[in-house]
């Protein structure tokens, strides 16, 4: 019964994918080779060159049952093959993705969404029937449908994920993503030159793969991404980080000009610790205590902290004169939520990205850290950090933002920077927002009712409009 139970599920994943095709073939290849385990039935996934299986190459998927329980899946065991293949117009079967839609619906009709996420240069969002979505810069592969293309999408398209898994949680970095499955394991795809899918290769990834296992019985609560690494939450309340390692964003004490391509656990952060919530962003990772304390490594983590410009290796404790509430890492500043609901950034200024009023070249003494006036003593309820820009839900439901503005990510007329907060309009009519997420140059945000507005940079289409035009106002996306 499982074994049936098990191949039903691989097939459920062809129309998804809308370019697997079963096969008798099983072949094996050296190449890519990473194993999936689920209770006792095993997938292989197997880098596939150009040739008569796929015209443009892709991967290979064998599935079957663990007969002797050595943990491989042999090839007197494989009891279906399968291909994602790269595609082409016209070839394979696949669809370019600025031409797909929704595979099982092309007017997209799907369910609601639940969360949403900005990477570097595309935005994914998860549905609350557990399926994702992605749209944008697709050069390595980050938008999950079995190949690259240096085009991306326009329009959404949906993620093919192995095994009919669900997924729960979901985080894009600057040319990957990763996300919790309903099994508490994670899977990641695109860019992995670094190690950044924590798979245990450096093979870039075209679709979900697993990441190698954390401890026995360890699960994952938490998923936050930066540029080219990844750090989890797991369930006995450690922290583990995969990926480049180039600034020390992964913790270990040291830097490397190798990434790390397996979890690696924060000792500072071991099992049982008070860690809370995880954040990474850009070269740099964050970690806010149980009892309200922030600790950061990475990317010149303590700049404008003090007058230190090193890259810091170790978690290093970022004072406050109150308690921690939420941390947001862009890409070389960060901003803290505080208790009192007031903001704090760090970090470079030469955008006016710590909101301020006043900018700083990268090689100025930094001032000291100082809270944001938003006006009339308001407060946040939310921060979030991009590259080069700022943005925040205030509680009085105003969202504003500040910093880089070259292509109207604040979401005024482009300008080479402000330095103050300034209020988005737009959205007159819609519901309280509830989620904001910063790209590289572009801003997403998600209201109550689930409905998303996107603006700023859109040249691969990671706004999400079904077209490729920068808009400095909020579009309400059709999804």
């Amino acid at each position: 019964m499982l074994r049936v139970i098990f191949a039903t599920l691989i097939l459920l994943v062809g129309p998804m994918a809308g370019c697997i095709s079963p096969t008798d073939d099983s072949t094996k290849s050296d190449s890519g080779e990473s194993i999936v385990s689920g209770s006792n039935s095993l997938i292989r996934m197997i880098d596939e060159e150009a040739g008569s299986n796929c015209t443009h190459g892709g991967v290979k998927i064998d599935s079957g049952i663990d007969l002797n329980n050595n943990g491989k899946l042999n090839d007197n065991e494989i009891e279906f093959t399968s291909y994602v293949c790269n595609g082409a117009p016209g070839n394979d079967g696949a669809c370019n993705p600025e031409d797909c839609c929704n595979p099982t619906n092309c007017e997209n009709e799907t369910s609601p969404v639940d969360q949403l996420t900005g990477g570097g240069w595309h935005t994914c969002m998860l549905r609350e029937d557990g399926t994702v979505m992605c749209w944008g810069n697709n050069y390595y592969g980050q938008l999950g449908v079995g190949y690259r293309n240096s085009s991306g999408s326009h329009n959404p398209i949906e993620v093919p994920m192995y095994g009919g898994h669900l997924v729960t949680n979901l985080s894009a970095g600057g040319f990957h993503n990763c996300a919790i499955l309903e099994d508490g394991s994670v899977a990641c795809w695109g860019f992995n030159e670094d190690g950044t899918l924590g798979d245990g290769t450096y093979d870039n990834r075209y679709t979900p793969v697993p990441i190698t296992s954390f401890s026995n019985g360890v699960t994952a609560l938490q998923l936050s991404a930066g540029y080219y690494h990844t750090c989890a939450l797991l369930s006995d309340q450690s922290v583990a980080c995969w990926g480049n390692n180039t600034y020390g964003q992964i913790g270990n004490g040291e830097t490397s000009p190798n990434g790390i391509s397996t979890p690696y656990e924060i000792q500072e952060f071991g099992q049982g610790s008070n860690a809370s919530l995880v954040r990474s962003g850009g070269h740099a990772t964050c970690v806010v205590t149980t009892d309200g304390q922030l600790y950061c490594w990475g990317y010149k983590a303590l700049k404008g902290i003090t007058n230190s410009n090193q890259h810091i290796k170790n978690p290093a404790h970022i004072p406050h004169e109150t308690l921690v509430r939420d941390v947001s890492v862009g890409g070389f500043h960060s901003c803290s939520l505080l208790d009192n609901g007031s903001v704090m950034c760090w970090g470079r200024n030469d955008y006016g990205q710590r909101g301020l009023g006043y900018t700083q070249a990268p090689t100025d003494q930094f001032t000291p850290r100082d809270t944001i006036d938003f006006g009339n003593d308001r407060k946040a309820l939310q921060v979030s950090a991009g590259t080069h820009h700022s943005c925040a839900i205030l509680e009085d439901w105003d969202v504003v933002c500040w910093g880089n503005n070259t292509y109207g990510q604040l979401g005024s007329p482009p300008s080479s920077y402000e330095a103050s907060p300034l209020s988005v309009t737009g959205f007159e009519g819609m519901s309280k927002p509830e989620n904001l997420f910063l790209g590289n140059f572009h801003t997403c945000i998600m209201f109550e009712d689930k409905s998303i507005a996107c603006w700023g940079r859109n040249i691969n289409g990671q706004v999400g409009d079904y077209t490729t035009e920068d808009s400095a106002v909020p579009i309400i996306l059709d999804l």
